[in-house]
């Protein structure tokens, strides 16, 4: 997507008129017009005005954008952690350029992350797959999760897991990169 693209797009988001964006950085309706109609070239000075009014940075406006649709066949996942202890194997679920986590995580049957407490610096969601799961948040209460359940997980919230089955429990976990 061209600068020029970008920036009408991010002022509409804003919900800005082109004069309202003028205003805000000084430049006339004139050249804001014609830049985002690719006719003007603008300066790193002008650029800057924008991205300010804009709330994004100039590093964020000029870098080339991904791909709206990534895939990741579950035969490309790769293996990002074992845990023999805890009886899991965690797998990426999203490629490593998106701006969300995933995780594939199985976790054998009567396995606990009994000596672990898990805490993020951000809200989770973990959607059970196949099997069940237990998960115990804060030592307060214990949910129990059955196929196609998920549970929402606050910030720093202390919590532990177990698969009480008899079966691997496949779960699917996301976040949001800070």
């Amino acid at each position: 997507m061209e600068i020029s693209e970008k920036i009408k797009n991010l002022r509409k988001d804003k919900g800005l008129s082109i004069k309202e964006l003028s205003e805000k950085t000084g430049l006339s309706v004139g050249f804001i017009s014609n830049l985002e109609r690719n006719i003007n070239s603008p300066s790193i000075a002008n650029l800057q005005l924008i991205c300010k009014v804009l709330d994004i940075s100039l590093i964020d406006l000029l870098k080339e954008d991904r791909e709206s649709v990534i895939t990741l066949k579950s035969e490309d996942r790769k293996l990002l952690f074992t845990s023999n202890k805890e009886g899991t194997k965690y797998y990426n679920l999203i490629p490593d350029n998106s701006e969300i986590n995933g995780s594939y995580v199985v976790i054998n049957p009567k396995c606990t992350s009994e000596n672990v407490r898990w805490s993020h610096s951000h809200d989770e969601i973990g959607i059970v797959i196949k099997g069940e799961l237990e998960i115990n948040l804060s030592n307060r209460k214990i949910y129990k999760l059955k196929e196609g359940d998920s549970i929402y997980i606050k910030k720093n919230t202390p919590h532990k897991y177990r698969n009480p089955g008899n079966i691997p429990a496949i779960t699917h976990w996301f976040s949001i990169k800070k």
